[in-house]
């Protein structure tokens, strides 16, 4: 098995992940050990080498990675995300009695960092505004799909 590609923070800097700030930007970063392509999922170290969590990688951004998941021991997956997706749209449960229009995943809120969807009555409109959500596109698509009452996104 392959070692992942790592991001590596600089000494102290940990604390804004260790506090589950989502957002690590440049300035913040040590080095980056292999060959991460934008949107990759790397597992961040403190300057250590302790593993903190999973980052969506963007190598051109100043918001150089967002967190995915805060434990080394759970990678980013699929299946998170129509988990993730699946809890956003239970925690506004409430909205449906009263209109049938909501914000159903608020990026960052919900654990989707650059996943912006809205749901119009049968329709879902979504937005990717992350190099690291776009590379998760169909199972973004495929999840929100299955929502109860989607039609089409």
């Amino acid at each position: 098995m392959t070692q992942p590609a790592r991001l590596v923070l600089k000494p102290t800097l940990q604390r804004s992940v260790l506090r589950l700030h989502p957002w690590i930007f440049s300035g913040a970063v040590a080095r980056t050990d292999g060959d991460p392509q934008p949107g990759d999922s790397v597992l961040v170290c403190a300057d250590d080498g302790t593993a903190l969590g999973w980052a969506a990688y963007s190598p051109q951004s100043q918001i150089r990675a967002r967190m995915w998941t805060y434990s080394a021991d759970e990678p980013f997956t699929g299946d998170m995300i129509a988990q993730r997706v699946l809890a956003a749209h239970a925690r506004r449960a409430g909205l449906w009695k009263q209109t049938n229009s909501a914000r159903i995943v608020f990026s960052e809120a919900d654990g989707l960092p650059g996943l912006i969807a809205d749901q119009y009555g049968e329709t879902v409109v979504m937005q990717l505004t992350t190099v690291g959500v776009e590379r998760w596109r169909n199972e973004i698509v495929h999840s929100l799909a299955a929502l109860p009452g989607v039609v089409s996104v």
